[in-house]
């Protein structure tokens, strides 16, 4: 019954192949702050245009760093890496990028993004990830602001030798359980 519900609202079964692998994986969420009113105020297609732009910019920085989209939703990316740092260094790379573009654009045409990072354990496909994991990431994504990059503790400590500060916010809980200890706030 769950798959056929699933089928019926994504076009497609929504669970894991037989060609899923069960391994550690270093994933990023990123949100573009502020595109429901951008939508409401420049219409489909004048919104669509700075949506294009940020994930050209996001984009970017994921293949620079070896990263691998493996979903867009409006305004999101979902990003799988294969090491820790290399998600992190990227999310700051990400910041910093939007924040070199926000410097010669518009007001009205600037743009904020939310990041969440987490490692953990999943089952990984080629175009899709599936498992704790995600939805640990999900939720620390959730919890950051415009032009915040949210871990978890256990992300940022796998992460050895990146070079920027970072300062503990609060212990993440999912369904009244504390799944990944502390989040930390990255200072990029």
């Amino acid at each position: 019954m769950v798959r056929s519900k699933a089928k019926a609202v994504f076009g497609q079964d929504s669970h894991p192949s037989k060609k899923a692998k069960h391994q550690t994986v270093s994933l990023l969420f990123t949100d573009m702050v502020g595109s429901t009113k951008l939508y409401q105020e420049r219409g489909d297609a004048g919104a669509l245009l700075l949506v294009q732009k940020h994930f050209e910019i996001l984009r970017a920085e994921v293949e620079k760093h070896k990263g691998r989209v493996l979903k867009a939703v409006g305004d999101a990316l979902m990003i799988v890496f294969p090491k820790p740092k290399a998600a992190l260094t990227c999310a700051v790379a990400m910041q910093r990028s939007i924040q070199r573009y926000n410097q010669g654009a518009a007001t009205a045409d600037r743009i904020h993004i939310r990041i969440g990072a987490h490692t953990g354990e999943a089952l990984l496909e080629e175009t899709d990830v599936f498992g704790d994991a995600v939805i640990v990431t999900s939720k620390i994504e959730h919890l950051a602001q415009g032009d915040e990059i949210l871990a978890s503790r256990a992300s940022w400590e796998k992460a050895r030798g990146l070079d920027v500060e970072t300062e503990s916010i609060a212990d993440l809980e999912i369904e009244g359980e504390v799944r990944t200890g502390p989040v930390v706030r990255i200072l990029w």
